[in-house]
């Protein structure tokens, strides 16, 4: 369990969404996220690599952008951040994950890799199938 998100037990089911969505939210907000490179206040610059994977979709837009620069940050010169993750497709067909626009906040693929470019990563998607895609983000 961390910042007191735990997955159901047998039997049960998550917590009632918007609930959910703002235990997310505040575990984002206290700088305490695999990998915490990323979010620990005052470390810059030294870290080689960032993996993300499946997490950033529960941020809204502004919160998205807010994380790629925060990634930024302490990605060392050289460095990568990888971003593994559900969008929105182009072509609505293409959407096989359930979203729940509560707790389930994707954006497209073409957005977040212009919001990386835009806080200085060469950003480029390096797979995608229908709605999900990775997209490596090099300093």
């Amino acid at each position: 369990m961390r910042g007191g998100i735990a997955p159901p037990k047998l039997g049960q089911t998550w917590a009632e969404p918007s609930k959910l969505r703002d235990k997310v939210k505040a575990f984002w907000a206290t700088g305490r996220s695999a990998p915490g490179l990323a979010f620990r206040p005052g470390l810059r610059g030294g870290t080689p690599a960032v993996p993300r994977g499946n997490d950033i979709n529960h941020l809204d837009g502004g919160g998205k952008r807010d994380l790629f620069r925060r990634t930024h940050d302490v990605v060392a010169p050289g460095g990568r951040f990888v971003l593994g993750d559900v969008f929105v497709p182009e072509d609505p067909n293409d959407a096989q994950i359930e979203i729940d626009w509560v707790t389930d906040l994707p954006d497209r693929l073409d957005d977040q890799v212009r919001w990386l470019r835009a806080v200085g990563f060469r950003a480029e998607p390096v797979w995608a199938w229908k709605d999900l895609a990775v997209v490596v983000a090099d300093r």
